[in-house]
């Protein structure tokens, strides 16, 4: 018995050594949101990291919910489109409850939210509208729900130019 054991593990060892079984690398920037291009945020201070980069697209929610599921599939394809020009990010309201009030308000408030941070000045996020002006009320800059591809886009694009065009002054 003790040989089968020890022909089960050296057979294991190979797999391992042959790349048949890959081992998962603890990667922070590589997410619980279950979408290997989305950064999952646990703390603030990552916010204001990502926007030193670039403009910062954010959902929050549960990981559990299909709503959100569904959503992190179109963040993920808005990750690889706007890769070195914007960070898409989440913020998992089962594994960081708090940090996601910030975002969805009261517990039965919203299930899901999204927003463009633009920048921080002054200790306060600035978001970007859907119409390309920018607010540092988080209300008024949210999406809540499910939020179509073509709206955080064409948000997400008047984040990118307004930052440029920073840059360039």
């Amino acid at each position: 018995m003790k040989g089968n054991a020890a022909i089960l593990l050296l057979i294991f060892f190979i797999f391992i050594a042959c790349g048949c079984i890959e081992e998962k690398e603890n990667n922070p920037d590589s997410s619980g949101c279950g979408f290997e291009q989305i950064a999952q945020i646990t703390e603030p201070g990552q916010i204001k990291e990502a926007t030193q980069q670039g403009p910062v697209l954010l959902m929050a929610g549960s990981s559990k919910d299909p709503e959100y599921i569904a959503q992190a599939a179109v963040f993920e394809e808005l990750a690889e489109e706007y890769e070195g020009r914007a960070t898409v990010s989440c913020v998992d309201s089962d594994q960081d409850p708090d940090l996601a009030k910030r975002f969805l308000g009261r517990k039965d408030d919203k299930k899901l939210a999204s927003c463009v941070i633009l920048n921080i000045e002054r200790g306060m996020y600035l978001y970007m509208l859907e119409n390309g002006n920018v607010t540092p009320e988080y209300p008024s800059a949210s999406f809540s729900g499910f939020t179509e591809k073509e709206v955080l886009e064409r948000t997400l694009d008047h984040a990118v130019r307004h930052r440029e065009e920073d840059s360039q002054k």
